[in-house]
């Protein structure tokens, strides 16, 4: 088994991440001030919830694939496919199309292969609509 193909790929997957949400961390948020209380200087705001909710359900849905094949190559207790594609739904179908690359399972699989990209697409088209209707802040 070549784990290193798979620990740089993951590397890979979490430097893109990490780019990923510097990206779209709002560089216009105030720095703490003298005289804020640490709850205001951490508290989230709307963005910094979105991206660290996105950040934890990818993370998730990913490492889920990559649970199931390493229980699938054990014999072992496997994770539901209901519970996987409910990772993709609820806004992990980045981490899910890309699980399923990396560790290569589920690939055969109609409903996955074809299954997994619709929500892709339909999540980010969803994305594209609440922007031009104003929804979500550019």
């Amino acid at each position: 088994v070549n784990h290193g193909k798979n620990a740089s790929t993951f590397l890979n997957f979490s430097l893109f991440l990490g780019l990923s949400l510097n990206w779209c961390y709002n560089p216009y948020m105030p720095l703490p001030r003298k005289g804020k209380t640490t709850w205001e200087v951490f508290s989230m705001n709307g963005d910094t919830l979105m991206i660290s909710y996105l950040t934890f359900i990818n993370l998730l849905a990913f490492l889920l694939m990559g649970l199931d094949k390493q229980k699938a190559r054990q014999h072992k207790w496997r994770i539901s496919e209901r519970t996987l594609f409910l990772s993709a739904v609820l806004g992990g179908s980045p981490g899910s199309v890309l699980g399923m690359q990396v560790f290569r399972h589920k690939t055969k699989h109609p409903s996955f292969v074809v299954g997994m990209p619709c929500i892709l697409v339909l999540q980010i088209l969803l994305v594209l609509f609440l922007f031009q209707k104003g929804i979500l802040p550019r």
